[in-house]
């Protein structure tokens, strides 16, 4: 009694096919049943979210939703340097070393970093990461950190795949197939191979594919456009 019980990702346990909301029918029907003697935490991102309320009525069972709110350029530089000054390294950035940085500077380089990310502090460390354009001994070199395009979404089975990766997170090679389930499994295999070759998506230690985190904010604004 009084437990908590958190269910992450809740988007890994579904899957855009027949029969794929079944474990999250059962987790709302465990919030019914245990709720008055366990609290239930369901963390997934929003756009998700917004999607499965359409189907299941876990509105009902929740005695509350919170949307995390982006973080503002103060915080994102505090996280990040944080980090970044665990490893023991200075930065250089147009040519000049952290400690010569003037506040105003500064605070430029960590706007453009909060701007392409809307403030999401996990897209933002992949971003200061992907702009590491050197390292010698103690420093690393970062680039300017221009707004980068996506490579071109050619068709409409790369846009489709895409949405699923981003609804779903990450999915197996058998789970994309469920997804597809109407597909040839060479159809599937080739629009899948073509967005790794692109640098779109990648596969992960535990044989998954998901979107590139280094492409994940530009991805972001691209799929926020074409709804």
């Amino acid at each position: 009694k009084k437990s908590t019980i958190i269910f992450e990702d809740l988007e890994l346990w579904w899957t855009r096919s027949p029969s794929g909301s079944d474990s999250l029918a059962y987790i709302v029907d465990l919030i019914k049943t245990f709720g008055n003697r366990h609290l239930f935490v369901l963390d997934c991102n929003i756009a998700f979210y917004q999607h499965i309320r359409q189907y299941i009525r876990i509105d009902e069972q929740l005695l509350a939703t919170i949307t995390t709110s982006s973080l503002k350029v103060s915080e994102i530089s505090e996280t990040i340097l944080k980090r970044h000054h665990s490893g023991g390294m200075k930065y250089i950035w147009q040519n000049r070393a952290e400690d010569k940085l003037n506040k105003r500077k500064t605070n430029d380089l960590f706007r453009k970093i909060t701007a392409q990310t809307d403030g999401n502090i996990g897209m933002s460390f992949y971003m200061w990461l992907g702009n590491i354009r050197d390292n010698r001994k103690t420093e690393i070199f970062l680039s300017d950190f221009e707004k980068l395009q996506l490579p071109m979404i050619k068709n409409t089975e790369w846009e489709n795949m895409l949405i699923q990766l981003f609804m779903h997170k990450q999915l197996t090679f058998s789970r994309l197939m469920q997804v597809y389930y109407t597909e040839s499994e060479d159809r599937i295999n080739n629009t899948l191979q073509s967005l790794i070759r692109s640098g779109l998506v990648v596969r992960t230690a535990s044989k998954s594919y998901c979107i590139s985190p280094y492409m994940m904010p530009y991805l972001t604004k691209y799929l926020k456009k074409k709804q």
